[in-house]
């Protein structure tokens, strides 16, 4: 493909890369088509593949984990690309309260379980599961940071006042003794899987954190402190815990509902509170270890250091990577290390591969006519939870609800982190294609090695240079005069930049091709600067790193830049 470029080749001439918004976008598409309106907007968790037809089906995951997770992708891509939904964020957000108990936790009903994924035996009526309880917190924040809504933080109070009054006590550490509590009280006893309960109620200290540091909730800090001291920082190998934390800052097991990452991510918040480096720099080897596992176009194992330490295992998880990025965000807002290689390169790669768009590949004309389910829409933009390097369904038997979230969750990180200003001074941290009040930054790859900068106020600018440019190889121009190029570090320095000014950076992007070897096979990835573009072989039954076709299909009209701005931080 070619990469010459004239001096300054019109910007409408020049394709650009949206694809963190295009991706946000098709996500809220196949939320609005999950929702079954027989039974009050009860979100269908589970694409069932194996049946014939294919078919949404319910679980007991809709009621709190579905619902939490798609109001906060809903809420944040609203935020992101300006794109609102009223009315299905309305169907979601009542949906979601109603599941809210008169004691303040969220209960999950009794119901029949279709699903694949099913930890532990479910009990008969109705209970609050712990993992649950996170997912809705989540969403619960972020309608409090966007509303400061004296309505929902009274429900978040309400919630974590209870689940101080059930989690057991020792000492600072709180410790679930089963996963899910009963709505008439009391745990689980039978089936309640108490060597992963700890992990899994860990996954509430990153949204109670968050809520703490906006609110200044005293519960919700005593909530996170006390998850964490009984999960993190204690001998779970020695309690017998299934999943647990070596002192040295290794994590064994699954790394997102086994409480790893969410727990990480956690301690770093309350660290940088604290100002405990000595806790910083543990979640920053944890952090670390776990993204030796990842390769570095972002295909991450479900669980690490098992079965042995030193191995891993599992399908790559679109919620595990948004953990890890989480976690990546925290430590570089602590200053514990530069982590946006690996933000960069797991978003532009993994993460949106993760992501079906072409429902014919999996359902044939006659599934769709013998359906009366939205099967197609249901389908396109829905978001792999078993992904294999070369191929998505990996769980031949279906796929879960849960990822198309965690992808919306993940693209608005990596959004929110692009571009920070400094008391007038613009520092682009990420080369993705995105609006702020100053200017709009539109990324070129992997069509053309360029970036683009349309200045609508002055400002001076501070651009962080992917590893794959080279302060050597790269040309700076602007239209109608010339600029003053400096560097900080990795960091190019733009200043004195007036409204209707346009910055052109071009650079060499190079073609290369890498060799993996991944849980015994081996693969082959033509890369196109950062972005990989083939994957060899073609995996089934739903091949991924097909792209060299999107890059011949050029985008069409203006780029969707999305808000210029969001006060909803993460």
């Amino acid at each position: 493909m070619e990469d010459t470029l004239d001096d300054m080749q019109r910007i409408d001439d020049l394709p650009v890369n949206t694809w963190l918004q295009d991706a946000v976008e098709l996500a809220v598409g196949n939320i609005g088509h999950r929702l079954d309106a027989t039974e009050g907007d009860r979100p269908f968790f589970w694409f069932d593949l194996a049946s014939r037809p294919p078919a949404l089906r319910h679980d007991y995951w809709d009621f709190c984990d579905m619902s939490g997770r798609w109001t906060n992708a809903v809420m944040l891509a609203r935020l992101m690309t300006g794109a609102a939904k009223p009315e299905l964020e309305r169907r979601l957000k009542t949906y979601m309260l109603a599941q809210q108990g008169d004691d303040g936790l969220f209960y999950n009903q009794s119901c029949d379980t279709e699903a694949f994924i099913v930890i532990g035996d479910v009990p008969e009526g109705d209970f609050a599961d712990m993992f649950c309880q996170a997912r809705v917190l989540v969403a619960l924040t972020t309608w409090y940071l966007e509303t400061g809504s004296a309505e929902i933080e009274e429900r978040i109070e309400r919630l974590l006042g209870r689940l101080l009054e059930i989690l057991p006590r020792d000492g600072e550490a709180l410790r679930a003794p089963a996963l899910r509590h009963l709505r008439g009280g009391g745990w689980q006893s039978e089936g309640g899987c108490p060597d992963l309960a700890p992990g899994f109620a860990a996954n509430i200290a990153p949204a109670a954190m968050r809520y703490h540091e906006a609110s200044g909730s005293v519960a919700a800090l005593d909530v996170a402190r006390g998850l964490l001291a009984g999960f993190v920082f204690t001998d779970g190998q020695k309690r017998g815990d299934r999943f647990y934390f070596r002192p040295a800052g290794i994590y064994c097991g699954n790394t997102h509902w086994g409480g790893g990452l969410p727990a990480t991510a956690a301690a770093a918040r309350l660290a940088r509170l604290t100002g405990d480096d000595v806790m910083m720099d543990f979640v920053r080897r944890v952090f670390e270890n776990v993204a030796g596992f990842t390769t570095d176009f972002g295909w991450t194992p479900n669980s690490v250091n098992l079965p042995a330490e030193g191995g891993s295992s599992g399908q790559s998880e679109v919620c595990n990577i948004t953990d890890a990025i989480d976690t990546a965000v925290q430590l570089i807002e602590g200053g514990a290390g530069d982590y946006r290689d690996f933000i960069d390169a797991v978003m532009r790669n993994q993460v949106i591969e993760q992501q079906f768009r072409d429902p014919s590949v999996l359902l044939s004309e006659e599934d769709l006519c013998c359906s009366s389910q939205p099967l197609a829409e249901g389908l396109r933009g829905s978001v792999e939870s078993w992904g294999n390097p070369n191929s998505l369904v990996g769980n031949r038997s279906g796929l879960e609800g849960c990822c198309t979230g965690a992808l919306v969750r993940a693209c608005y990180f990596a959004w929110q982190h692009a571009i920070e200003d400094r008391s007038g001074r613009v520092w682009i941290h990420l080369p993705f294609s995105r609006a702020c009040p100053q200017l709009d930054l539109l990324c070129h790859e992997p069509w053309h090695g360029a970036i683009t900068l349309e200045i609508k106020q002055s400002c001076s600018v501070s651009l962080r240079l992917p590893k794959w440019i080279t302060k050597e190889t790269l040309a700076v121009r602007c239209a109608d005069r010339a600029l003053e190029i400096r560097f900080e570090d990795r960091y190019l320095l733009l200043d004195g930049l007036a409204p209707g000014d346009t910055v052109r950076l071009t650079y060499p992007l190079a073609e290369t091709r890498r060799k993996y070897q991944i849980d015994g096979e081996s693969y082959t990835a033509s890369w196109r600067g950062g972005t990989v573009v083939d994957m060899t072989p073609r995996g089934e039954p739903y091949p991924i790193y097909q792209r060299k076709d999107r890059l011949d299909a050029l985008p069409v009209g203006p780029p969707r830049l999305g808000c210029a701005w969001s006060d909803v931080v993460w």
